[in-house]
């Protein structure tokens, strides 16, 4: 598979676009995982200053009922028996954990990819042409 960048080709003009490109996906990766890791130090030590994690302690409190419904009794089928399932403080705290855990990992990942990426382009658009290859 061909690259479109071939040794003999003259690429100067595409070198400030793709260092432009590069620094720009760096830059962003990066000020997305120190905002990141902001956000997490603020969560651990004072979680009513973060507006999200406020809104979520605010709107599911330990005593609401998270699930409820009934079903028939075995020996007696024309009575239905009802039961609720409500949260408690330790089950409120797990399941917090788990979508912050899910969602730091989601934007962890985001912001490793732009870095990533961004490094790629620049070691590629700043390696010597007899160092790239014909085919990728």
């Amino acid at each position: 598979m061909k690259t479109g960048f071939s040794s003999g080709s003259d690429v100067s003009g595409f070198y400030p676009i793709f260092l432009l490109l590069g620094g720009v996906l760096v830059i962003a990766g990066s000020v997305l995982l120190i905002y990141i890791a902001w956000v997490v130090y603020q969560i651990i030590n004072d979680p009513q200053s973060v507006q999200i994690a406020s809104f979520l302690l605010e709107r599911i409190q330990a005593d609401e009922v998270a699930v409820s419904g009934f079903f028939r009794d075995a020996q007696d089928t024309s009575r239905n028996i009802e039961y609720e399932l409500r949260w408690s403080e330790s089950v409120r705290t797990a399941f917090f954990l788990f979508i912050g855990v899910v969602t730091f990992g989601i934007f962890v990942r985001i912001g490793s990819a732009l870095v990533t990426s961004g490094t790629v382009i620049l070691k590629f658009i700043t390696s010597p042409k007899e160092n790239r290859s014909k085919e990728s």
